[in-house]
């Protein structure tokens, strides 16, 4: 049936041409008279059985009508990419060249202050060693002196007579520790013994000034220990204990120092000391 159709609108189509080309023209002359074309009558079936009749023009049309399958060609005139993609600006501003860059800085060093003189004699050399932490001397050369001194289980004690202090040393191998300083507190008449203890075999409870100290520390509890031998006195000929005094300490010899070639440096500032070679 849509064939039917088909054909009936192209008849429609033809005769409305052929209408307006004889009526549509106002000219006074006469409209040539189109060729007649000849036109054959066709039957043509259609799929019910119908036959219906056909000209050979309306046939020859239809047959142009007929939609042919064309497949669709790919298209080739894709639209490229741009190529005018705006590139990235150049003129991006650069950091500064005037930032100002770190500059080393120079931590200053401390200047030893002048002293009045130098040391001389024994300690002079030592001295240079550990001058930041002695401070300038007191005195320009070491002195001889008269001490007393004792040994513990854990270091020293040793009294300076020009001084009259007492000095308990806590030895760490006999080359480092700290120290404590104590006035005299014993007097002449005062009790050798200030506190009652009982030493075990072979060590010996300390007596008159070293004893006072000693049981303000704690008596047979005290971290020094307990006596190795009775107290000693020593001096000029005898032993030979030297000390020279400095702002921030002092150097001592002891008479066992003499021998061995060795020194305490006592930095009073720390608590401290070192047993070294001068």
């Amino acid at each position: 049936m849509w064939i039917l159709g088909g054909i009936a609108v192209i008849l429609c189509a033809l005769m409305a041409v052929l209408a307006f080309m004889i009526l549509g023209s106002d000219d006074s002359k006469e409209t040539p008279t189109p060729t007649t074309a000849v036109a054959a009558i066709t039957q043509t079936a259609v799929p019910d059985g119908t036959v219906v009749s056909l000209t050979e023009t309306a046939a020859a049309l239809l047959a142009s009508a007929t939609p042919e399958t064309v497949s669709p060609e790919p298209i080739t005139d894709t639209p490229e990419a741009p190529t005018d993609t705006p590139e990235p600006p150049t003129d991006t501003p650069e950091p500064p060249t005037n930032t100002p860059t770190a500059t080393a800085t120079r931590t200053p060093t401390a200047t030893p202050t002048p002293c009045a003189f130098a040391p001389q004699g024994l300690f002079a050399e030592l001295w240079q060693t550990y001058r930041d932490k002695l401070g300038c001397p007191l005195t320009k050369d070491p002195k001889l002196i008269q001490d007393a001194e004792q040994p513990f289980d854990n270091g020293h004690m040793f009294w300076r007579q020009d001084n009259d202090y007492a000095y308990v040393v806590y030895e760490k191998g006999a080359s480092a520790g700290s120290y404590q300083a104590f006035t005299d507190l014993w007097s002449e008449g005062d009790p050798d013994y200030s506190c009652t203890a009982s030493p075990p075999p072979g060590k010996v409870q300390p007596k008159r000034g070293f004893g006072v100290v000693w049981c303000n520390l704690g008596g047979s509890s005290a971290a020094i220990g307990w006596g190795l031998q009775e107290e000693a006195g020593f001096g000029p000929g005898y032993g030979d204990p030297v000390v020279q005094q400095f702002q921030r300490g002092f150097i001592f010899r002891d008479s066992d120092g003499k021998t061995k070639g060795l020194a305490y440096v006592f930095f009073r500032s720390s608590g401290t000391f070192v047993r070294v070679g001068y």
